[in-house]
């Protein structure tokens, strides 16, 4: 059960991060340090009420960097969709979990 909580906490970050709706575009290409930092406060913030804040943070680096290096155009994910993304960052954040 606290796993998949873990898994859904990254996802609603990750979603928070390259959601269009911000007042500052998160979905610029290459990750800007805006769509980074977004990611790691959201992420670290909700795995944090389950994890230690360093466990917290490790947990949501990893993922990053997963996506990061999985899609490095933020704008591709842009049109991936939801449900692609979901199952796109849980692969990864099982993973990190391990």
């Amino acid at each position: 059960m606290r796993k998949s909580l873990f898994l859904l906490f990254a996802l609603a970050a990750f979603l928070f991060a390259c959601s269009s709706n911000g007042t500052k575009k998160a979905q610029a290409p290459n990750w800007t340090t805006y769509s980074k930092n977004t990611f790691m406060q959201k992420c670290v913030g909700q795995a944090g009420s389950q994890m230690l804040p360093k466990e917290a943070d490790n947990y949501c680096n990893c993922i990053m960097e997963k996506m990061i290096a999985a899609y490095p155009d933020t704008v591709e994910l842009d049109k991936m969709g939801p449900a692609k993304i979901k199952s796109e960052s849980m692969a990864m954040a099982l993973k990190c979990l391990f």
